[in-house]
């Protein structure tokens, strides 16, 4: 084969696989974290993401993480779980990972407490639909 040949065969080689679908990244969470929960006075009122909160549908709050990623929540005293959405911002306190609706709390069994340990484990992405004003 001619060097120059080599050189287009090479050239395509590094040329496929530049173009290869890279994966996104997928948040690692291998610690336990404090969540609370909110959910009354807040009922009703548009969230960060534009979504009007429902205390009865399983969503969360997080300072960074994008609108629309979810996460599985295990209550480590329990072992009780679901499955949560991203769509607003907090907590204020830095000790707090997240703060979940009540529905969540519900689900994990800590309504009473208002404070739980859990592991957090990333669960993909969902489409998010904000409310029409």
């Amino acid at each position: 084969m001619s060097l120059f040949k080599s050189f287009v065969a090479a050239f395509c080689l590094i040329s496929l696989f530049a173009c290869a679908a890279v994966p996104k990244p997928q948040p690692e969470f291998k610690r336990v974290y404090l969540v609370t929960w909110y959910g009354g006075k807040f009922q009703g009122k548009r969230t960060a993401s534009g979504e009007i909160f429902n205390k009865f549908k399983r969503t969360a709050a997080h300072r960074k993480l994008p609108f629309g990623t979810r996460l599985k929540l295990t209550n480590i005293e329990n072992g009780r779980s679901t499955t949560v959405t991203i769509n607003d911002r907090g907590p204020a306190n830095p000790a707090i990972e997240l703060d979940i609706s009540y529905a969540a709390a519900k689900d994990l069994g800590m309504l009473k407490q208002g404070v739980a340990r859990v592991t957090i484990e990333y669960a993909g992405d969902k489409p998010l639909r904000t409310q029409s004003k």
